[in-house]
């Protein structure tokens, strides 16, 4: 199932005073009635006074939605109001209705609620009401409201996030529907108020049997305490006594609709975002407890939330920093439990147009946990705290940069991507922008690359040294990364001989290549890479790799903070020569003494598939010089090292050089020495 989380910063709906009515479910539905002359809605036990509004007449209008009208959210069991203006209202209203009976001297554990909320285009195509709600208390039968109908534009946001289209605001002014429920209440004494809007009987299957409220409740609560007693954000996460509990409301927010809302205010007339800490409101998706409670679906996303309001001790709404508020919330719901939260392949494709994102969205904090989790692990645990500390100016650029030792993205972002894009910090889910699945989109020309169909001529391009088997050109962002997907057909493939290699190089020397060599078992389906990194990384014997179905992924990864173009061509790659002088240290492993050492390697001969090396091992102990001759074999393509006697030869290569392990037995044969040396390029 897959979630979204939206957070929305502007109250959406606002409430403030005690207590709601409402008609029954049956009255007389699609009756319509409108603003009297004393600018008055009054039906059938709704009052509404714009009096402190300039609209009047036909400017308002209202009507009766049935509880079985299929828009209505399942928690109703009465029908709602619809109050529909025509032009904007940027005044509070004042709402009054009557209490009908069956709402009346409701048992401790269930209470009144008020629900406002306005009609939504969902993904699927249908338009449901989106509610939020306040606990209310009826007084001789009656209750009064008010209500900011200007704060309904924000559900556009919501509309927006959830691919519908539909906004709570008209072309001119606004729909919002209210009306009353009750619900059960679960609540410790402590932090959190859980309520359950509407009847138990109704939430589902496992439901009733599992105290799904105080498992809320509970989990809630070491939210509170991870972030108030355990990592520093603050001594004491403090909100007056009298503002707790925070309410969290288990809500009918439609199939395809978010899984939480958050509003930072509990319900009052008008935003002050520098006291926006001392509220809270939390609507949590009923579809998630259907079948019960699952506390590693569920418990992360309460902590997610939670760190919405930690984080508000420490921005503004001057500075908002709303992708960073993102990327941390979600790195602290993948913590929880380890899970990679739904969110980042939802928006994935945001990040690799640059680390740090050009637009300041929720999306694009959504697509940059991954990118927290591994600036946590290079800069350490404090790094999320201290960049809130240094947040209060919005400069985030330059809160980094003095979080991060002063490296600018440029030293760490290619690590980044590879470590990213091969699964090293969070594990890849459906839908995630695996090398395997980008490889699949290039197919089709999607928007992070392109392809190149490799053609193995031996001819040479006017203009170029060597062949060209296949080129790709595109630009890259900032910091970002784009990727050449490598073809080949069958009979191109037959040109190659066993053995062959070939190169991939970049005309920008602020790109950094790496190859993902991408293999799917046909039986298992499960999906390998291996990485292949160099400066000119080399894909060694590519006709066996080819012919064995692996795939090549080139990763081009702009290591400057401004747009580059890049072309990466693809050119045929000789064997490597081990030949040279090596210098390093020999190790006596009996007696650990570490001295100076040199090895020299001198390529004799080449037969066929295989290349002989001549080798003498230098070093000086007590003043006395000592070499050691030896020999090795080299069989292609795969390029297995075959040593005479019972030395051990290990090359690695890299962007600087070439690196020598070699364990060999001094004269007496007891002996033994390990040479750790190298060749720089």
């Amino acid at each position: 199932m897959k979630r979204k989380i939206i957070i929305i910063l502007l109250a959406a709906v606002v409430l403030i005073s005690v207590c709601v009515g409402l008609v029954i479910c049956g009255g007389k539905k699609g009756k319509a009635f409108q603003l009297d002359e004393n600018q008055i809605i009054a039906y059938n036990g709704l009052s509404a006074d714009f009096s402190s509004t300039e609209l009047t007449g036909n400017d308002v209008k209202g009507s009766v939605l049935s509880c079985d009208d299929a828009t209505v959210p399942r928690e109703f069991e009465n029908d709602l109001y619809r109050i529909t203006t025509s032009a904007e209202c940027t005044s509070v209203i004042t709402v009054t209705l009557d209490v009908p009976s069956e709402l009346m001297n409701l048992p401790e554990s269930r209470t009144l609620l008020l629900g406002v909320g306005s009609p939504t285009l969902f993904g699927d195509g249908t338009v449901r009401t989106t509610m939020q709600y306040k606990e209310v208390t009826a007084e001789d039968g009656k209750v009064t409201a008010t209500v900011d109908p200007s704060a309904f534009t924000s559900l556009s946001v919501l509309a927006a996030a959830l691919n519908g289209g539909g906004e709570a605001k008209t072309d001119d002014g606004y729909v919002f529907d209210i009306g009353l429920t009750d619900g059960e209440v679960y609540f410790k004494e402590g932090h959190f108020k859980v309520y359950f809007p509407g009847r138990l009987e109704n939430y589902g299957v496992g439901f009733m049997s599992e105290n799904v409220g105080f498992q809320i409740v509970s989990d809630l609560e070491k939210a509170y305490e991870q972030f108030t007693e355990g990592n520093g954000f603050t001594p004491k996460y403090k909100i007056p006594d009298r503002e707790w509990p925070m309410s969290v409301y288990i809500s009918d927010l439609g199939d395809n609709a978010a899984e939480f809302v958050i509003s930072k205010k509990d319900m009052v007339a008008k935003m002050d975002f520098t006291e926006n800490a001392k509220y809270g409101y939390i609507a949590v998706n009923r579809k998630h407890i259907e079948t019960g409670y699952d506390n590693r679906i569920v418990a992360p996303f309460l902590v997610h939330e939670f760190f919405h309001f930690v984080q508000l001790k420490y921005t503004s709404k001057d500075f908002p920093v709303t992708w960073f508020n993102e990327a941390t919330s979600s790195y602290y719901e993948y913590m929880d439990k380890k899970l990679t939260p739904d969110s980042l392949p939802a928006n994935e494709k945001l990040l690799f147009d640059g680390v740090y994102p050009k637009s300041n969205t929720a999306e694009d904090g959504y697509a940059r946990s991954s990118l927290l989790y591994y600036l946590t692990g290079r800069y350490g645990s404090d790094y999320i705290l201290e960049n809130y500390k240094l947040l209060g100016n919005g400069k985030y650029e330059e809160a980094f940069a003095a979080t991060s030792n002063k490296e600018s993205p440029s030293v760490w972002v290619a690590d980044f991507y590879q470590k990213h894009l091969g699964g090293e910090l969070f594990k890849p889910i459906d839908g995630s922008f695996t090398p395997y699945n980008i490889y699949n989109d290039l197919k089709v020309g999607k928007t992070l690359g392109t392809r190149a169909d490799l053609t193995f001529s031996t001819k040479v391009p006017s203009g170029e040294t060597y062949p060209v088997y296949g080129k790709g050109t595109f630009s890259i962002p900032g910091y970002g990364a784009r990727f050449l997907r490598l073809d080949v057909t069958a009979d191109e493939l037959a040109k190659l001989k066993v053995g062959d290699s070939f190169r991939i190089s970049c005309d920008n020397q602020n790109i950094t290549l790496s190859v993902f060599v991408i293999e799917r078992n046909s039986e298992t389906k499960k999906v390998t890479n291996t990485l292949v990194k160099g400066a000119s990384p080399t894909v060694f014997d590519a006709k066996s790799a080819l012919e064995a179905k692996k795939m090549l992924l080139v990763c081009a990864v702009n290591t400057s903070k401004e747009q580059a173009n890049a072309e990466i061509k693809v050119q045929p790659a000789g064997r490597p020569d081990y030949s040279g002088m090596y210098t390093g240290v020999v190790t006596d492993i009996e007696k650990g003494q570490e001295l100076a050492a040199r090895i020299s390697v001198r390529h004799d001969i080449t037969i066929g598939n295989e290349s002989d090396y001549n080798v003498t091992l230098y070093y000086t102990r007590d003043k006395n010089e000592y070499s050691i001759p030896g020999r090795f074999t080299v069989k292609w393509p795969v390029g297995t090292i075959n040593a005479y006697g019972d030395d051990e030869y290990v090359f690695s290569v890299d962007d600087s050089g070439i690196s020598l392990t070699v364990l060999v037995k001094g004269y007496s044969g007891n002996d033994e020495f390990r040479f750790d040396v190298r060749k720089n390029h």
